[in-house]
């Protein structure tokens, strides 16, 4: 009986003296042909110096085990772990953009990282668009993969750009030019517009100034630091053009004028055009009704004017009326001097003379002609021969 009890006893005391090494479940064996096992449910207590033999304990009780199947078991220094690295996938700037992929990979697995959005609005008129990676990793492309033999590092880099506008007043004269999102810092040059641009019919465009930022600059080119978002605006003036028309006389006033400005015209009158007739200015037809030679007109449009004349032959009339007054005073003269030469023409009959008055030599130089004395006829007898000068 005390023989049982000792027995029984024995491999309890013999595990705490003679075997003080144990061994878990976690605890991996080898044998000499590297066949491997691993202890199930049981601590494994041996002895340090020889392995051919073990006690398992089990449910308690020591049990004597020996552990020999065609070769012998010894435990190995490995224990099966799992190691993890950590990938971290980050923004330049910080948090401004999702990312995918980051977190914690097997060691030696490959991990995979994204970016959802390359475009990021930021305020008005401003963005941040993907540029490149950096750190662990380098290219354009929006996703990318590594290998994780250790904790990795990648960074999306972002850049701003800002937005140049770019527009022409009034609208739709010419195409805007250089319109568009450039990077921060970036140098913008505006090319020059053309300097008069042609509109509908009797409209034109003439080119005044840039502004930026609605200040206005000189040049007919500018160049803008997008440094922040900018406008740019090209200025045209309207012009309308005035048309003066006229038959006769000289027109002045015709021509390009600022829309909205005043326009002055005029038309000299009167004008000759024949012998004796003249045209006068009458009126003026189309934009505008003034009879004034001299008129004005607003230009909010194109404006078209024309004279209107009409004929003056006053002078001719008088000068045909003096011509026939003259004809006629002419007639009544060259008759009454045909009537008196007729009169002189006239044969005077011979009377005798008694006798021989001497007459005085006229002055040679008389103002009116001596008046002539009538001489009586010789009274009339019976018969010549009875006459003196017979």
């Amino acid at each position: 009986m005390i023989l049982l009890i000792l027995i029984a006893a024995y491999p309890s005391a013999a595990a705490t003296s003679v075997f003080p090494e144990s061994y878990s479940t976690t605890q991996s064996w080898s044998n000499s042909a590297g066949a491997a096992s691993a202890a199930q449910d049981s601590w494994y207590y041996c002895n340090p110096w020889d392995f051919s033999w073990c006690y398992d304990y089990y449910w308690g009780y020591y049990w004597w085990y020996y552990p020999y199947y065609y070769s012998y078991y010894y435990p190995t220094d490995e224990v099966q772990t799992t190691r993890t690295v950590e990938l971290r996938v980050e923004t330049n700037p910080p948090g401004i953009a999702p990312v995918n992929g980051r977190g914690t990979y097997i060691q030696g697995s490959v991990a995979s990282f994204s970016l959802p959005s390359l475009i990021i609005p930021f305020g008005a008129n401003q963005r941040y668009v993907f540029s490149y990676w950096s750190g662990d990793f380098s290219g354009a492309m929006p996703s990318g993969s590594l290998t994780m033999d250790s904790a990795k590092t990648v960074v999306a880099n972002y850049e701003l750009q800002c937005y140049l506008k770019v527009s022409v007043d009034p609208p739709g004269i010419v195409a805007a030019v250089r319109d568009g999102w450039y990077s921060s810092g970036e140098s913008a040059a505006v090319a020059a517009v053309p300097q008069l641009v042609s509109g509908s019919q009797g409209v034109r465009y003439v080119f005044q100034h840039w502004t930026i930022d609605s200040v206005p600059v000189s040049g007919n080119s500018v160049e803008v630091v997008m440094d922040v978002p900018h406008t740019v605006v090209a200025h045209y003036k309207v012009q309308y053009l005035l048309t003066v028309s006229s038959e006769y006389g000289i027109v002045q006033g015709g021509g390009w004028y600022d829309a909205g400005s005043s326009a002055t015209f005029s038309v000299t009158t009167p004008v000759e055009t024949s012998y004796g007739t003249r045209q006068i200015f009458e009126r003026w037809t189309g934009d505008s009704q003034s009879s004034s030679p001299t008129a004005v007109v607003t230009m909010d449009s194109p404006r078209t004017v024309r004279a209107v004349w009409r004929t003056d032959s006053t002078v001719l009339y008088a000068t045909i009326a003096l011509g026939i007054v003259g004809a006629f005073l002419l007639g009544i003269g060259l008759t009454t001097i045909a009537i008196t030469r007729m009169h002189r023409a006239k044969p005077i009959p011979e009377t005798p003379v008694k006798h021989i008055e001497t007459v005085e030599a006229a002055p040679k130089k008389l103002k009116t002609a001596p008046k002539r004395e009538k001489v009586k006829p010789p009274p009339k007898t019976e018969s010549p021969e009875s006459s003196p000068q017979a």
